[in-house]
């Protein structure tokens, strides 16, 4: 914390989210901090599960290669995801993914409107864990399907 003492005792107490909103011409408020904090912490958790999740892929015995790809792009979501959870925690201020940033600067570049590309954004970045539960699905699916399919042959 941050503070200024001024000549009649009165003294300014700051915290560094708050002291970046003043010297940006914003405010923000406690519960607004709480509640950016708690999203932060539930991005955390979500985003080490995806990594957890990323883990299970990258050991699983498959002659396609396919998991192992999966593997490094949910491993890199789940950290990324993890990383703006914890600047979320930190600072108390909402953050963006670089996955969210990143497409939305990709759309701006292509000419796409600024709301637009922040829609596209979130979209990808939501698509990501999705594809995750999706292919998890599959596998146990796979798994539970015997080989000469489901119905036994007469």
């Amino acid at each position: 914390m941050s503070y200024q003492q001024d000549s009649d005792g009165v003294r300014v107490v700051l915290s560094a989210p708050q002291l970046a909103a003043v010297l940006s011409r914003q405010s923000i408020s406690q519960s607004e901090m709480l509640s950016n904090r708690l999203w932060g912490g539930l991005q955390v958790v979500g985003g080490v599960l995806e990594m957890v999740g990323a883990a299970a892929l990258c050991v699983l015995p498959e002659p396609t290669m396919a998991s192992k790809a999966g593997c490094v792009v949910f491993g890199v979501h789940g950290s990324d995801t993890t990383a703006a959870g914890l600047r979320q925690v930190w600072t108390g201020l909402d953050t963006d993914t670089l996955t969210r940033q990143g497409t939305a600067k990709l759309a701006q570049a292509m000419n796409v409107r600024a709301d637009m590309a922040n829609n596209i954004g979130l979209s990808l970045d939501m698509v990501v864990p999705f594809g995750f539960a999706g292919s998890i699905k599959a596998a146990r699916a796979g798994s539970i399907t015997p080989p000469n399919g489901p119905y036994p042959k007469r």
